[in-house]
């Protein structure tokens, strides 16, 4: 399966505000990369190495149709398992039934913060409309989601702190492109800009899943900090020539007022998935 990956905190691919001032923003350049790099145990705690999906999910991920689907999914789900056991982390436990009900940006949603929550970290609050419409452009494109200049004001409610984008290109389901943005983001594998000749892509979707929004918790001042998404999956349409796109793009915000997603985290952990709690706890 090809697959084609752009790490969205590549040069010129992310932005941060150091200070809480509203119309003043820092772009990061290529020697700010390594400055937001992990350090190594908190690389080794967050488990920063690649694992080959077991099952192999791509003999059902391919081509998707509405008879593989679900032998997708729950191939899927039991290849991030087996990754986490792996890792020494948390195991989900969601009821296969309903994650099926999920749309795709929902889905990303779900599969981001699987990762972030078995980890202990905060989950994403949801998706909102404004940064969905920003990912979908940007499937359209065939590039990672980015956010101008303009769009880093959110009125006189606040700002964006923080943003980092992932795409994926010929990759038809959405838990097999965030597992690949995970798990196998390293040398050899997907990643573009992972290359001997040049590492400092290696690991870059990850950090964009894993990473804390904002980035400096003091980029809010005495403001309200939020994380929040876009997402967009464009399937593929073989009568077009066109290989499915899919991205993620990932906000911190710093606002007076909390921005509702339309769709919230905690809506779809209560609604769709079982029980109060995502994790169980793995043995």
């Amino acid at each position: 399966m090809a697959l084609c990956f752009v790490v969205g905190i590549s040069p010129g691919g992310a932005f941060a505000n150091p200070k809480p001032v509203l119309t003043k923003y820092t772009r990061r350049g290529v020697s700010s990369i390594s400055e937001r790099r992990l350090s190594p145990s908190e690389l080794k705690r967050l488990a920063i190495r690649d694992i080959a999906p077991v099952p192999n999910f791509n003999t059902f991920c391919s081509n998707l149709s509405p008879k593989t689907f679900k032998e997708c999914v729950i191939a899927a789900v039991s290849a991030i398992n087996n990754a986490h056991q792996e890792s020494h982390i948390p195991l989900i436990n969601v009821n296969v039934a309903n994650l099926e009900k999920l749309n795709g940006p929902e889905t990303l949603l779900a599969a981001v913060n699987f990762e972030r929550m078995a980890r202990g970290l905060k989950p994403f609050a949801g998706l909102t409309r404004f940064f969905d419409q920003v990912a979908r452009k940007a499937a359209e494109e065939k590039t990672d989601p980015s956010l101008s200049n303009k769009e880093l004001t959110l009125g006189a409610n606040g700002y964006v702190s923080d943003w980092g984008g992932n795409w994926a290109e010929n990759v038809d389901s959405p838990l097999a492109a965030n597992y690949d943005f995970v798990y196998q983001d390293g040398p050899g594998e997907f990643n573009l800009l992972c290359t001997p000749q040049n590492s400092s892509g290696c690991y870059g979707h990850r950090e964009n899943i894993l990473g804390p929004y904002p980035y400096s918790p003091d980029a809010c001042g005495n403001l309200k900090s939020e994380a929040l998404m876009g997402a967009s999956v464009l399937n593929h349409h073989p009568g077009y020539n066109n290989p499915s796109s899919i991205t993620e793009l990932f906000v911190g915000i710093c606002v007076k007022h909390p921005i509702k997603p339309y769709v919230s985290w905690s809506y779809i952990e209560k609604e769709l998935l079982i029980g109060n709690s995502l994790l169980a706890t793995s043995k």
